[in-house]
């Protein structure tokens, strides 16, 4: 049974709170690992979270400040690349981006006076291997762009195309200076991929061209001389090689990242515990929040409700435990009594979720195995139950399952 069911956490508005903290993480793997948090009844994971949150907090108060910084999400590419897609070299330099940065990361933590936990952490982080980063660096450039040396054999094509397309500009520069009558714009161009002159619009009747274009005015045509279309041929023959060649490195590349795709997912996970650890830590430092003890009883001290703004939540100090079962809170209408048990209900989760609370650090809490509430009006129209009636349904539930370690607010 979960510490808290989803009446609980809907009454106490452990979502909401959720979503601020959230708000700090520095990227989607931060926000997804704040968004998986929920409370724990088990000591030592609780005891954990808070020695690794507490690291955190340490190391912002030093540093100042955390970032996954050009961290990326590549699980998305390694669904692409398993459906049988090959990854272009854009999504690889995306790929070595992530590489790059969780390297630094790792930099990061290698220094001296990094609390344990965390350098624990960063040492899982492996970058996808030191071989595939490597590869990677060797075939894709920093714009994206495949290599002209990736392979031995791309090499050699397009030294072959730049030395057939290199006689035909020759070839199309003489003939553009021999007949400039003809030339619409003295420059050669590109259209379809082959090398072709600028044209008057007339001109294509006085000699053999191939037109393969013509300008929005249809005044200029982009065509080629009918005795350079086996060259033009040629270089295109080897520019669809050139392509095939690429493909294939890329197809070499995308299966490499596969049989790397086991280290990427770790890293996956280690990055978003990272940056979840510093979303709670950041909150901590711009709400002023701490962890209570960890004791035999309820005792919170100056505590603010986490979704009040702080200039206008009044704190509270309320203790339960010690021989007391049960406290009253009474009060007239908008005397606050809703929000004091909302705010005991969420300081007793957040702890227990590894999130620090806005109370004073001399508070604690006792690890508690459920929080059940039944907190304002609630009617069941279609049971056809009166509001008294739909209260005492559910807190003949909460009664049912109720034991000594158990919360009802």
């Amino acid at each position: 049974m979960s510490v808290a069911d989803e009446k609980a956490l809907r009454d106490l508005e452990f979502d909401r709170l959720k979503s601020i903290v959230r708000g700090h993480a520095s990227s989607p793997l931060g926000e997804e690992a704040v968004d998986a948090l929920f409370p724990s009844a088990d000591r030592t994971s609780i005891e954990t979270a808070i020695a690794e949150v507490s690291e955190a907090i340490a190391f912002l108060a030093k540093v100042g400040r955390f970032s996954l910084g050009g961290v990326r999400d590549v699980a998305p590419l390694l669904r692409r690349a398993r459906e049988g897609s090959f990854l272009d070299g854009g999504e690889f330099l995306v790929v070595l981006e992530t590489i790059d940065a969780t390297l630094s990361l790792r930099r990061l933590f290698d220094a001296d006076g990094v609390p344990p936990r965390l350098v624990d952490l960063a040492e899982r982080l492996t970058a996808g291997g030191e071989a595939f980063g490597g590869r990677v660096r060797r075939v894709i450039d920093e714009r994206g762009e495949v290599r002209d040396d990736a392979s031995d054999e791309l090499a050699g094509l397009i030294r072959k195309r730049r030395t057939v397309e290199s006689r035909i500009e020759t070839k199309l520069r003489s003939f553009i200076d021999s007949h400039a009558h003809l030339i619409s714009e003295p420059v050669v161009t590109r259209r379809q991929g082959r090398l072709v002159l600028a044209l008057r619009s007339g001109a294509a009747s006085t000699a053999d061209f191939v037109v393969h274009d013509r300008s929005a005015t249809g005044q200029t045509l982009y065509a080629e001389p009918t005795t350079l279309v086996a060259e033009n041929n040629a270089a295109a023959e080897l520019s669809n090689e050139i392509r095939d060649e690429i493909r294939r490195i890329l197809r070499e590349l995308t299966d490499r990242f596969l049989e790397a795709e086991s280290a990427f997912l770790r890293d996956r996970a280690v990055l978003g515990h990272l940056d979840g650890l510093f979303a709670r830590a950041a909150y901590a430092t711009a709400d002023r929040c701490a962890f209570p003890h960890l004791g035999d009883r309820l005792s919170l001290r100056n505590a603010r409700h986490p979704l009040l703004a702080r200039d206008r939540a009044v704190p509270v100090t309320l203790a339960l435990g010690d021989g007391r079962r049960m406290t009253v809170i009474t009060g007239p209408n908008t005397g606050g009594k809703t929000v004091t048990l909302k705010t005991l209900g969420l300081l007793t989760l957040m702890p227990q979720s590894g999130i620090p609370i806005p109370a004073s650090p001399d508070s604690e809490i006792r690890i508690v195995t459920s929080v059940r509430t039944d907190i304002g009006d609630e009617q069941s129209i279609e049971q056809s139950l009166s509001t008294f009636s739909a209260h005492m349904r559910n807190i003949v539930a909460i009664l049912a399952h109720a034991d000594a370690m158990s919360l009802i607010l």
